[in-house]
């Protein structure tokens, strides 16, 4: 059991973790805006709604999903809306200030905004249902820990590309950084919306 969990570790959840998805990206553009403390209610927020999908998925819901096809179609509309509201949020916090300077009073995104987000991430949706079908008749231990590496490989990729972001502001500088990921989330946006067509 632990050779099937880290084997679909190294070769499924790692890559499709750490690569460049919607909630990455976002996460990259909030650490070049804002400082660890101020987007952490929103990371909470994504690890929340990380769970609740897995858990969600882990007592069936991946067989609803996918008899119900419609519903998928829809996610990346409303997630690429929700990556074009958080680049229009992260522009209008530009500031001449230095980022994330203790001094600096705008406020970063809420918990719920991070719930939200992550609700509506068509990646996370379809990652989860594509990683969960192949091991949905392993028992429900097997499907416990499994779900449990990929919460942890996804929270350290969310992590990691904070944090990376968060470095590149300060190579850029604060300003060019901010518009840089602002691009990136529109871009991401415009990617997910072409996927539903």
């Amino acid at each position: 059991m632990v050779t099937k969990i880290l084997t679909s570790f190294v070769f499924i959840i790692a890559p499709l973790c750490y690569s460049p998805g919607p909630a990455n990206v976002t996460l990259a553009g909030l650490g070049g805006t804002y400082s660890f403390k101020k987007t952490l209610p929103f990371i909470l927020g994504l690890w929340f709604s990380t769970i609740s999908g897995l858990l969600i998925c882990l007592y069936g819901a991946t067989d609803f999903i996918m008899k119900h096809e419609k519903i998928m179609a829809y996610l990346p509309i409303f997630g690429a809306l929700y990556l074009f509201y958080m680049a229009y949020k992260s522009l209008r916090s530009v500031k001449k200030v230095k980022v994330n300077t203790e001094e600096e009073n705008s406020k970063g995104p809420s918990f719920l905004e991070g719930v939200i987000f992550q609700a509506l991430n068509p990646k996370f949706l379809v990652f989860t249902i594509s990683v969960y079908s192949p091991f949905l008749n392993e028992g429900k231990l097997f499907l416990t820990l499994f779900s449990a590496v990929l919460f942890f490989g996804g929270a350290s990729a969310h992590l990691l590309w904070f944090f990376m972001g968060n470095r590149l502001a300060h190579i850029l500088g604060g300003k060019k950084a901010q518009f840089f990921f602002s691009f990136l989330l529109v871009a991401v946006g415009l990617w997910m919306i072409s996927t539903t067509f």
